[in-house]
């Protein structure tokens, strides 16, 4: 059986052979470790969306043009912790699934731990309990288990881009903007001696401690130190 589309075949039931149904086979031949492996249409136009870390120091692109689903345990990459950094990462928002109580994951970098001590919630995204809402969660010590957040109302059907940036004020002082499409919903200062400036980060899109978040989707997500 064949599907066509655009003119092309796009699949035909295949019969496989060892060795042939038309000729002799073989009699000094083996044959192993034979198999067969489909692959997912690839978007071309995603993959030409320009890279946010070409030709720019110190960053590591996580999630490129091509859209992800959150998965659990999801690990993408391992980054350096830093003294001032930006993190950003484009999320589609999605009602569809039911509401209920419990927290899934959008995405997260951070230590691997949850929360409770400085990096834990470096850039940490939620779709919240209970509502449509977009959890944002970044670093901050002076906060609720070194950590701030605030909830968004995010459009249905829509991308929306998530942006933590931290730098350095000298003297001591850093300062945090948190931003979604380009507007302010968190910033602040603490000292840089609080802060998680050493050994390494973990990407996850999702999480490794929480279910993922249905439909959502991430891209464009990128890390950059200073």
């Amino acid at each position: 059986m064949y599907s066509y589309k655009n003119g092309l075949v796009t699949s035909v039931d295949l019969k496989v052979f060892v060795s042939d149904d038309w000729y002799k086979a073989g009699s000094t031949n083996f044959v192993r470790n034979f198999y067969y492996q489909t692959f997912a249409d690839i978007n071309i136009a995603c993959l030409q969306v320009p890279d946010p870390c070409d030709g720019v120091e110190n960053c590591f692109n996580i999630v490129n043009g091509c859209a992800i689903a959150p998965s659990r345990n999801n690990l993408l990459a391992t980054v350096p912790a830093a003294l001032a950094y930006k993190a950003s990462a484009e999320v589609f928002c999605d009602h569809s699934a039911p509401i209920n109580w419990a927290w899934t994951a959008i995405l997260r970098l951070g230590t691997g731990q949850d929360y409770g001590a400085a990096g834990d919630r470096t850039f940490v995204l939620f779709r919240s309990s209970g509502s449509n809402k977009v959890h944002f969660a970044t670093n901050n010590p002076e906060g609720y288990d070194h950590h701030e957040f605030t909830e968004i109302t995010c459009t249905d059907g829509q991308w929306s881009t998530y942006t933590i940036e931290v730098t350095n004020r000298g003297s001591g002082q850093l300062s945090y903007v948190a931003s979604v499409d380009g507007a302010t919903i968190m910033s602040g200062n603490y000292a840089s001696s609080r802060a998680k400036t050493t050994g390494t980060l973990s990407a996850y899109v999702a999480d490794n401690h929480y279910d993922p978040a249905p439909a959502y989707k991430v891209r464009n997500f990128f890390y950059q130190i200073f």
